[in-house]
């Protein structure tokens, strides 16, 4: 079966998915899982949503990001409940358990029946996030991502970013970036009439 493609950090290229389909956490079920871990950043077309107050599109999934420096805390997190980690960068291939995930940035979470999360990693070194696609930009950690309604959220700028240096764009990928330049046009009008 084939079924992830696309932006979401495997380049376009098709991943056989174990037979496994995409049943995503609600953001309700992701902040249950999640409690008691709480260096993660919700991520994507769900935190682009989450920030913009509204549903702008249907998503097939749930994506949070992660320092580099957390992951393997996450990991651990995540198999302690009985949850499978999958490297998803090229190929499928199951992480066992901390210490042997090989630096990938993309990683799917299953619970034996269903993908259930995506989880992005972000290179930090000290207080800057590097960004993977150019790695002369760097972004300072305290403007990384925001809080909203009491969920870190990835700045949508960052998000932002990152579709718009796709290789593969998705229609989805359009449509957040639709939704970003209005979210500013209608801030522009409202908060910044001088202009």
């Amino acid at each position: 079966m084939i079924r992830k493609t696309g932006a979401n950090g495997n380049g376009g290229r098709e991943l056989k998915d174990l037979n496994m389909d995409w049943k995503a956490f609600s953001l309700d079920d992701l902040l249950k899982l999640l409690d008691g871990f709480d260096r993660w950043f919700l991520d994507g077309g769900v935190a682009l949503d989450h920030f913009l107050g509204r549903s702008s599109r249907t998503h097939g999934d749930i994506d949070i990001g992660v320092l580099s420096r957390d992951f393997e805390a996450l990991l651990a997190f995540l198999i302690e409940r009985g949850l499978e980690v999958y490297d998803a960068c090229h190929e499928l291939k199951q992480v066992n358990s901390p210490g042997s995930s090989e630096n990938s940035h993309n990683y799917w979470v299953a619970d034996g029946k269903h993908y259930k999360v995506q989880v992005l990693v972000y290179e930090a070194e000290k207080n800057l996030v590097v960004f993977r696609r150019n790695p002369a930009m760097k972004w300072p950690l305290e403007t990384f991502a925001l809080t909203i309604k009491g969920v870190r959220v990835v700045n949508p700028l960052v998000i932002y970013a990152y579709k718009v240096t796709t290789r593969s764009p998705e229609p989805k990928d359009f449509a957040d970036v639709a939704s970003l330049l209005r979210l500013v046009s209608s801030y522009h009008k409202t908060a910044l009439p001088y202009l």
